[in-house]
């Protein structure tokens, strides 16, 4: 048996995993894009190329470190915790892969709408100072759509986080929907009742003595 995890741990957890993520994530798009606009505009593997790097970030943090792992992330060991079935099994892949649509791979998503509807052509490079975006109806149209996804992961986590307060069983609604749970990585034997006997225990009685009133 397993305790299911509270909210702190798991919070905590998820906030270090997407921190670490996104400061590489950070990271590569400062070292890769070219410091110049010149290189960018005529370069256009500077542009995807980071788009391709940040997804395969992505997959190598949340998909194939956990392979590794026991299909835990970084922090998610740290802070011994791990996902289970509700049956105290072990999680199958494809639970681990529909948990993962949820939280890491759902930037996967986004980062291919990013390649898909953005190409070098929309941005405007004739103002000195920044790189902008073309005024078009197609670029307004990548813009709202991309930014619509990125709000909707981070009110998905929002309501995530609220289930694990008010829920009783500290489920969220990714552990609803994978048929998961998330514990902390100590087993608790169950005590089978009927492994339980009462001994009998014999105990003496205490001997008493009587004296009557001795006149003086």
């Amino acid at each position: 048996m397993y305790e299911n995890s509270g909210f702190w741990r798991r919070f905590i957890s998820n906030l270090l995993d997407f921190l670490t993520s996104l400061g590489v994530l950070v990271g590569v798009v400062y070292f890769f894009l070219p410091k110049n606009k010149e290189d960018f505009q005529n370069n256009p593997i500077y542009f995807y190329g980071t788009i391709l790097s940040a997804i395969i970030w992505v997959i190598l943090y949340f998909f194939i470190i956990p392979y590794f792992f026991e299909q835990q992330t970084i922090f998610q060991r740290i802070f011994k915790l791990k996902v289970i079935q509700k049956n105290h099994t072990k999680l199958s892949w494809k639970q681990f892969i529909i948990r993962n649509l949820f939280a890491g791979g759902f930037w996967i998503i986004i980062f291919t709408f990013v390649m898909i509807l953005i190409q070098i052509s929309d941005f405007n490079f004739e103002n000195n100072q920044t790189v902008e975006f073309v005024s078009s109806f197609k670029t307004k149209f990548a813009q709202s759509f991309i930014s619509a996804l990125i709000s909707y992961w981070f009110l998905f986590q929002f309501i995530n986080n609220v289930m694990i307060i008010v829920n009783k069983k500290r489920l969220n609604l990714i552990d609803y929907i994978s048929k998961t749970r998330v514990v902390i990585d100590k087993f608790i034997p169950l005590i089978n009742e009927q492994e339980i006997k009462l001994i009998p225990y014999y105990s003496e009685l205490p001997t008493f003595e009587y004296y009557k009133n001795i006149e003086r």
